[in-house]
């Protein structure tokens, strides 16, 4: 089929079927069609010159990755998310719905520009510094399970995000304590008193309790499958002391989950605010069970393996040591607490 050159751009055949762009990558020449003579020569011109520059990068623009929108993209790495059981989908879910869709979700992956990409960043930041670099990384995530290594958010620097240490003074704990007592002999409060309980009695996220049926409860400890961590394969163990336990034991059975709720937040934003402590957030209480175990001169070891966080230098021929001692551990922080209390 005979063709002639353009006259502007060496690449870019016109053939009677179209306009097409030849080019080379790895080794390999390769053509592709822009589209009919109907389209205006200025229009295929930039169509060559824009596929011409992925070749330029390494990326190969009939690569049906590339072609992929960013919609199609994320929802496919959001499948991927939810398949495993991951806790991070719901999450993902609303910052790319309420950030990043309306803006980019439409075009192809290899259409999305770094300058983009940083206008979005420097827009988020200004109502959220922290959601800023949230998107990044839903971003990032969605290039990376595309397998799409050069993407536009590399180069684009985070937010500093600084850590906050922020714990339970004894006076709080007790004022939280003397609350909680109050609030228990309300009927409708039961559960939300309970919650807020097992969080500061065993430090365990959020999820974790909410997530927790009875048929994870045996004898002192309760085991979960699904949790934050469970794409590693281990389960995650929360260890119960007797002070614990005596909470648990007070609720009924009257639903599949032990506490019966999936948060007590509205609950805790009372609490926090008759305490004069706004900043004191529910997981707090799990930063604040960890001080305590270091304040019980427990290495950070131990208290990490009753935090359930992952230690990849543990061995499974030393689970049983491990389970003894967590659960000495977790009885010596309920004592503890309870100690602080009593002294309150």
């Amino acid at each position: 089929m005979k063709y002639k050159n353009d006259t502007q751009i060496q690449a870019l055949k016109i053939y009677p079927t179209g306009y097409y762009v030849y080019y080379r990558i790895n080794g390999k020449r390769r053509s592709m069609k822009l589209g009919s003579l109907d389209l205006p020569i200025k229009v295929a011109r930039n169509l060559a010159q824009k596929n011409l520059g992925l070749v330029a990068t390494g990326t190969d623009p009939m690569d049906k990755k590339n072609k992929l929108t960013l919609d199609e993209a994320f929802a496919n790495y959001v499948q991927k998310l939810t398949n495993k059981g991951s806790n991070s989908a719901k999450q993902y879910i609303s910052i790319y719905e309420k950030d990043i869709k309306k803006q980019f979700g439409h075009k192809h992956l290899d259409e999305i520009s770094d300058s983009e990409i940083q206008t979005l960043h420097d827009k988020v930041t200004q109502r959220a510094p922290i959601a800023a670099n949230k998107c990044l990384e839903v971003l990032k995530a969605t290039y990376r399970h595309a397998k799409i290594k050069d993407h536009p958010i590399d180069g684009i620097e985070k937010n500093p995000e600084a850590k906050r240490k922020r714990y339970l003074t004894e006076e709080e704990l007790n004022s939280v304590v003397r609350i909680l007592n109050a609030k228990s002999k309300i009927p409708e409060l039961t559960n939300s008193v309970a919650f807020i309980w097992l969080l500061i009695l065993t430090g365990a996220r959020c999820g974790e309790v909410a997530g927790a049926k009875w048929s994870d409860l045996q004898d002192n400890k309760l085991t979960l499958k699904n949790h934050k961590t469970m794409r590693y394969g281990d389960d995650r163990v929360i260890y119960l002391s007797k002070q614990a336990m005596g909470i648990i034991n007070t609720l009924p059975r009257t639903s599949g989950t032990i506490v019966g709720i999936g948060s007590p937040r509205k609950f805790w934003d009372g609490i926090r605010k008759q305490i004069n402590a706004p900043d004191l957030r529910l997981h707090d209480l799990r930063h604040s069970y960890a001080s305590f175990g270091i304040g019980l001169d427990m290495n950070l070891s131990m208290v990490g393996n009753l935090l359930g966080h992952r230690d990849i230098a543990a061995t499974q021929r030393y689970a049983h040591i491990h389970e003894k001692v967590s659960v000495e551990n977790a009885q010596k922080i309920g004592d503890h607490i309870q100690k602080i209390i009593m002294n309150g």
